[in-house]
């Protein structure tokens, strides 16, 4: 909870899971995305003030990578990655966010993987108004259309998968979104439809995992604060 000491432990985290071969966030730079969402709060003490330290803690992960309100995602073309509760089974579902408009804070749109929900966006033709389901997808020099769970940014650059179900990865330049129609062949363009199309799937906010750990950094190791700190997550998380 103290600001350089803290930032500078949670930093070399990162680079310990790395070196470790650990999995991190994919779509974003991790270190770039820390410096938004670590908060840090010495003065923090009384259960009061820990549990308000968290609770901001959480609404500035919700704020800046559910809503994306600094577009670290959306300036990349790419979504941040979470899990939903399918309703019609009960199961845990991996998803793609899309954030909202800046004047929405309460719902966010969902993509999921292709064999549960199809359909990410509702599309209009800029010329005959018609509207049709689609789904989003990348366009990579050499790749016409790539699902959106097989391309990600690495932090640099972006990637393909180099097949369906591989952890391989290939660095592709991306050239922009298309939709593919149910046909299945169909793409449709960027320009030829209206800017800013409807997800078909839009979920409360609260329905979306996010943020799923809260890492703390304690000024001492006094176990007062920790105690605290541990109420104040199973209030939180239920954990």
């Amino acid at each position: 909870m103290t600001p350089g000491r803290g930032i500078n432990y949670f930093r070399n985290l990162l680079k310990v899971c790395v070196n470790h071969g650990m999995t991190l966030p994919e779509n974003v730079n991790p270190e770039q995305m820390m410096e938004l969402v670590v908060h840090t709060d010495n003065r923090a003490r009384n259960p009061g003030e820990i549990f308000d330290a968290v609770s901001t803690a959480i609404e500035k992960a919700r704020y800046e990578i559910l809503l994306d309100r600094s577009e670290l995602f959306q300036s990349k073309k790419v979504w941040f990655k979470s899990r939903v509760i399918n309703k019609s089974n009960g199961l845990v579902e991996d998803c793609l966010v899309i954030p909202p408009p800046q004047n929405i804070d309460n719902e966010v749109g969902i993509i999921l993987r292709e064999d549960v929900w199809r359909h990410t966006h509702e599309i209009t033709n800029v010329h005959n108004g018609e509207t049709a389901n689609a789904r989003i997808m990348g366009k990579f020099v050499g790749y016409d259309a790539v699902d959106p769970f097989n391309y990600r940014w690495n932090g640099q650059s972006h990637e393909v998968r180099s097949s369906a179900n591989s952890n391989s990865w290939t660095r592709a330049e991306f050239l922009g979104h298309v939709y593919a129609l149910d046909d299945g062949k169909t793409l449709v363009s960027e320009a030829e439809i209206e800017r800013s199309p409807m997800p078909t799937m839009r979920l409360e906010t609260w329905q979306v995992e996010c943020p799923c750990v809260l890492l703390v950094f304690l000024p001492d190791n006094t176990s007062e604060r920790y105690h605290i700190v541990k109420m104040a997550s199973h209030f939180s998380f239920g954990v």
